[in-house]
């Protein structure tokens, strides 16, 4: 693949009192829209990686730290999904980006959705990976520990209880650097700041108080969903049943990952995003499951009158 020199524009703004900024990496022959990244609760702008190298080799590729996220203002918890939303599309507004391809990976994936809930018009097409439907238990009782543990200081059993809590514990689960990937998350983990602390508390408590995603109205732009095929924190059937809110989705599993996909098998997760970026075929990657399709297809039935066809 040829590869261009790409150049990089911080775009800094203001939305409902809070400073955030977004950073775009222009690509000088982009092959299609831009790929905008939405991270999860632990991520920042710049902790893309792999994952963003092998987007921009492509297409401009925007990353966001949100208020909440990075080096933005603390965004209090009673401020919800929607709020993100509304200031993800004030920062691309600002930063030009009309309309532009949305990935959310984890968090990052239930304020990607409300985004495109919000602002249809602006998203082509959706790729969530490692977002459930909803925060059920014991996923519930797991974060409410978790904020237990900051608010007490006990830092270092946050940092080991967060790195289990994130990978798989099957130890004969051959997932892709699986050894180096414990030490990241660990590190990053035990190496918390008590502002990012604080930021990591209201981003729980706001999932906690709040459907994950709105039941309308129903995503009706392009939707790809999945996660790592030894996900169990957000297991393959709860991020699956995102499909439910969705006219177009389908779902598949990385294989060799758990939930830090992005971490474990970066190329072959920009290779799926990419294929479905560009409304290339799914079917038939030995890196991915078979891929399953869900929608709604108007019927007629022979009573007459019309129905809707689930397909999977």
């Amino acid at each position: 693949m040829k590869r261009h020199e790409t150049f990089q524009e911080l775009t800094a703004c203001q939305y409902g009192g809070f400073s955030y900024d977004c950073r775009t990496r222009v690509h000088p022959e982009p092959a299609f829209a831009p790929i905008v990244l939405v991270a999860g609760a632990f991520q920042h702008k710049d902790g893309w990686g792999r994952l963003e190298q092998a987007l921009a080799e492509t297409t401009t590729v925007v990353t966001v730290d949100l208020p909440g996220w990075g080096g933005a203002d603390l965004l209090p918890a009673g401020y919800d999904l929607a709020f993100l939303a509304r200031a993800l599309d004030h920062v691309l507004d600002a930063a030009g980006h009309h309309e532009v391809h949305v990935f959310g990976g984890s968090y990052g994936g239930a304020v990607a959705f409300r985004f495109a809930q919000l602002y249809p018009e602006r998203v082509l097409s959706l790729a969530l990976m490692g977002t459930a439907a909803r925060i059920t238990e014991p996923m519930r009782s797991r974060l409410l520990h978790t904020v237990a543990l900051l608010r007490a200081g006990r830092y270092a059993e946050f940092a080991q209880y967060s790195t289990r809590l994130l990978t798989c514990q099957d130890q004969s689960a051959p997932v892709a650097r699986a050894a180096a990937v414990r030490r990241i998350l660990h590190a990053v983990f035990a190496g918390i700041t008590q502002d990012h602390a604080q930021k990591y508390i209201e981003h729980t408590l706001r999932l906690l108080r709040q459907d994950l995603h709105a039941p309308d109205p129903l995503m009706d732009v392009p939707v790809l969903l999945g996660t790592g095929e030894h996900d169990d924190f957000t297991t393959p059937a709860e991020c699956r049943s995102v499909a439910g809110h969705c006219t177009d989705a389908r779902f598949t599993l990385l294989r060799h990952a758990d939930h830090a996909v992005h971490l474990e098998v970066p190329d072959q997760l920009a290779d799926l995003l990419l294929r479905f970026f560009t409304d290339q075929p799914l079917d038939g990657l030995e890196y991915c499951h078979p891929v399953q399709y869900y929608g709604t297809v108007p019927t007629i039935n022979l009573a007459g009158g019309t129905g809707m066809l689930i397909s999977s």
